[in-house]
């Protein structure tokens, strides 16, 4: 049982937040002889039951961050043996009248019942006593006796520590300090009003950190003159602010609330001070990536995975709320709609207001959803119009999933697709994902009517002089290096003499390596005879009838529009262009589902793309557009090419654009 290595430092961090120091726990257990401090007519007769401890989302554990309860129930419970004591408060005052009724937990759920409490005033203190710091309290029996003091100073020397007493110092915090052994490192304790938790609809009554929390605030307005529910209230108001959190959820103390959304707001408390992490580091790296998984792809795993997925995302929504609290960023409120803040140093770029709630994102621009089906096999996909400005463009919103198995009436086409597009590994079908395609099967064309050349290196063994000559020529590249099939060895003549015999008959693993070493220097169009003079604006290649691969011109005319407007590709919701990434989807077992989203595949992530020109080829090879970074640099003055021998293999993704 780790409940106890939260630590005082929780006491600590709790204690600077709002400003409170918790009243020791009263050891008067004098039986009632009489009203005390309330009035005559709110004396009467109570049972109490309900139990103390923490409650958490069932589901929550984030890649590389184990956020699960200790027992895995949702629940951290204290421990069995633990003593309940129910406290009489005066009902002007809340002071303690020095009454006090005792109950000694004898489960492991945490559950205490008290019957027949008679109290003069219908408010009431319920904490618990003892200790618990070490894991499963080992330091019972130990701490507070003569051999130990009530307080214990840990060292920070871990020799030291296990110095102290080998049998069970290893179960000490990893801290240094000195800590109190007196009590819970969080006393749990929650200030009630007894009359809401009686008969059998009442509340079910939970005492909790939230609860404990509570009790300086309400004593504080409750002397000011509200009243016991209106300082209740307005001291969770300013608990849960003072966390980013600006919503309702209900009475701290009532345990079907606490099961809620309460729950993560527990959660993020405990994972903030237990971490001992900054609140401006506290957020995964690239948190957006946890806002990007496809609806469709979740859907397919089933509801465990469904749950896990939308409690992660809550659980940051409330991490973030804190961290734009924390950050000066002033209440995501309907009138800052789609209004952002940039943080410097963190995975996270932008962080953008959306219904109320500060989420990891950007700015969500003006679009026209809508749908199209492709008449080759029946397929319907999103669409996404935009206008920018006048100038007008509609785009597929979903990849590309069309393999020719249905018709086979272009059988140009069924060729050229066989064996040259492939499916994400965890989306046998394409459905979740799009199919990926060779840049050539996206294109539509035949590897023969793609003629590039190179510059190589030409070593020649001079008889004569008994010397090496190099020299650099440009020749055509061979057929079998623009071929699918490159798996093959290759015997090769690396050096001939200046007779035309071969010096050196070297062997290559495969056609690829030999390749790879002839045309390190990269290579370059010299003609395409597919793409037409005027230019590549409307080739089809894969794409349906009406719809054709897009240009470099259309793929800038959208990144620079959706950038300068401050949205993201990485944004699906915000603009509209429907990206979403494969992710790797795993589960350690059916109790405590592990998904890990956002584990990218960084390769295939490129979408098809033609030049505006056969020219443009040799300028900078628009033959792929990555949504993160555009086009490759230009390398348009360099003498030697480059592109690939191949780059006809490059594996792309198709959106198509509507002509």
């Amino acid at each position: 049982m780790n409940y106890s290595k939260i630590s005082g430092r929780f006491v600590c961090k709790m204690a600077a937040l709002l400003a409170f120091v918790f009243a020791a726990c009263s050891e008067d257990v004098s039986p009632v002889n009489g009203a005390h401090g309330g009035a005559a007519e709110e004396q009467g007769y109570y049972a109490l039951a309900g139990r103390v401890g923490d409650v958490y989302p069932k589901v929550m554990r984030l890649q590389g961050l184990d956020l699960s309860s200790q027992n895995g129930e949702g629940r951290s419970d204290v421990n069995q043996g633990t003593v309940v004591v129910v406290s009489e408060l005066d009902s002007l005052t809340l002071e303690k009248t020095g009454r006090s009724f005792v109950d000694t937990i004898d489960n492991n759920n945490g559950d205490f019942s008290i019957e027949n409490i008679a109290l003069g005033s219908p408010y009431a203190l319920i904490e618990i006593q003892d200790s618990c710091i070490a894991a499963d309290c080992k330091e019972w029996g130990v701490w507070g006796s003569n051999d130990y003091p009530t307080s214990v100073e840990v060292p920070c020397d871990y020799d030291e520590l296990l110095a102290m007493d080998s049998t069970w110092a290893a179960a000490l915090p990893d801290y240094c300090g000195v800590l109190d052994s007196t009590k819970y490192p969080i006393p749990l304790s929650g200030i009630v009003d007894v009359r809401k938790y009686q008969g059998t609809r009442a509340a079910k009554l939970n005492i909790n950190t939230l609860s404990y929390l509570k009790i300086p605030l309400l004593k504080k307005y409750y002397a000011e003159g509200m009243s016991f529910e209106e300082a209740g209230r307005k001291a969770e108001r300013e608990i849960l602010e003072s966390f980013g959190v600006y919503e309702d959820l209900g009475d701290f103390e009532n345990a079907e609330n606490v099961k809620g959304e309460l729950s993560y707001v527990l959660q993020m408390m405990i994972h903030i001070t237990r971490s001992g992490i900054l609140f401006d580091t506290m957020l995964p790296i690239n948190v957006e990536r946890y806002y990007g998984m496809s609806p469709t792809l979740l859907a397919s795993l089933g509801e465990n995975a469904e749950q896990l997925y939308s409690n992660t995302v809550k659980f940051l929504d409330y991490e973030i709320g804190y961290f734009a609290h924390k950050k000066g960023i002033e209440q995501c409120t309907s009138s800052r709609e789609n209004e952002t803040f940039t943080v410097d140093g963190l995975g996270v770029g932008t962080f953008v207001c959306r219904s109320n709630k500060w989420v990891a994102g950007a700015k969500k621009i003006d679009y026209t959803s809508g749908t199209m089906t492709d008449a080759r096999d029946g397929k319907v996909y999103k669409t996404v119009t935009y206008d920018w400005n006048g100038v007008k463009q509609t785009w597929m919103a979903e990849n590309l999933n069309y393999a020719d198995t249905v018709s086979g009436a272009d059988t140009a086409m069924k060729k050229r697709l066989l064996g040259n597009t492939k499916c994400w590994e965890s989306d046998p079908s394409c459905e979740l994902f799009g199919r990926y395609y060779t840049w050539r099967s996206a294109m539509n064309i035949d590897p023969s009517s793609i003629n590039l050349v190179s510059v190589v290196l030409n070593e020649v063994f001079d008889e004569t002089i008994e010397r090496y000559v190099s020299s650099y020529d440009t020749v055509t590249v061979e057929s079998m290096c623009m071929s699918g099939d490159r798996d093959t060895a290759v015997e090769y003549c690396s050096v001939k003499t200046t007779t035309g015999t071969c010096r050196y008959l070297d062997t290559a693993a495969s056609v690829y390596e030999y390749c790879e070493n002839k045309y390190y220097q990269g290579c370059r169009f010299v003609s395409a005879e597919y793409l037409p003079s005027a230019g590549a604006v409307a080739h089809q290649g894969v794409c349906p009838e009406g719809w054709r691969i897009p240009n470099k011109s259309d793929w800038d005319v959208l990144f620079e529009n959706i950038a300068s407007r401050g949205a993201s590709f990485k944004d699906a919701d915000g603009s509209g262009f429907g990206y979403f990434v494969a992710m790797t989807v795993n589960f350690e077992n059916s109790a405590t589902p592990l998904l890990r989203v956002g584990e990218r595949e960084y390769t295939r992530l490129a979408f098809a793309s033609v030049p505006e020109s056969a020219a443009e080829f040799n300028e900078n090879a628009p033959i792929a557009f990555w949504p993160f970074i555009g086009f490759p640099p230009s390398s348009a003055k360099d003498v030697y090419g480059i592109l690939s021998f191949a780059f006809t293999d490059t594996e792309v993704r198709v959106r198509c654009i509507k002509d």
